[in-house]
């Protein structure tokens, strides 16, 4: 989970040094909106380039936090098969609620990614006019989000499998001891 957590920081560092590296050369104004075809439809002042920085910031904290507080209440974890997450004793949760602060971080990283892009498309598009192969990309990386996101939800499920047959198996060993 340190390195998940880590490669996020990473990621929004790099993300902030880059908004404010190109700040100084934005024109007033910037586009702040696009249409599906990736033409700006909404300018807006040169101040806003700072609420997409601001929002990354906000969302890691924010998911490092909700990893954090999710480990020591699973009881308000939503995770298919609670029950049987419930039914394990402390030390065999915490593999699986790490699991899932790991997802969190990985939808993270994602999303950083994604406003990443999004800033860059806004800086090429106030500097240079529109750009059509950025906001496909953006598109492709928000579409897959979702799937890739599902992808991780078995990782969870893997994890909660071996720790209630480990401790199944714990219980069988001290019941026939």
């Amino acid at each position: 989970m340190r390195t998940a957590a880590l490669l996020n920081v990473l990621l929004l560092a790099a993300f902030l040094a880059m908004s404010a590296w190109l700040w100084p050369s934005l024109p007033e104004p910037i586009p702040v909106h696009f249409g599906l075809d990736g033409t700006p439809d909404r300018w807006g002042s040169r101040a806003t380039w700072w609420l997409l920085p601001g929002l990354a910031v906000f969302l890691t904290v924010f998911l490092g936090a909700l990893g954090r507080w999710s480990t020591s209440r699973p009881h308000l974890v939503n995770l298919p098969g609670k029950e049987r997450l419930l039914a394990l004793p402390p030390e065999r949760q915490r593999p699986v609620l790490d699991r899932m602060a790991d997802l969190l971080w990985v939808v993270n990283a994602l999303t950083l990614v994604l406003l990443g892009l999004i800033q860059w498309g806004i800086y090429r598009t106030a500097v240079e006019g529109p750009s059509r192969g950025l906001g496909l990309a953006v598109v492709l990386l928000a579409v897959a989000m979702g799937p890739l996101v599902l992808l991780g939800l078995p990782y969870v499920e893997a994890e909660l499998k071996r720790q209630v047959k480990a401790h199944e198996a714990e219980r069988a060993e001290s019941g026939s001891a």
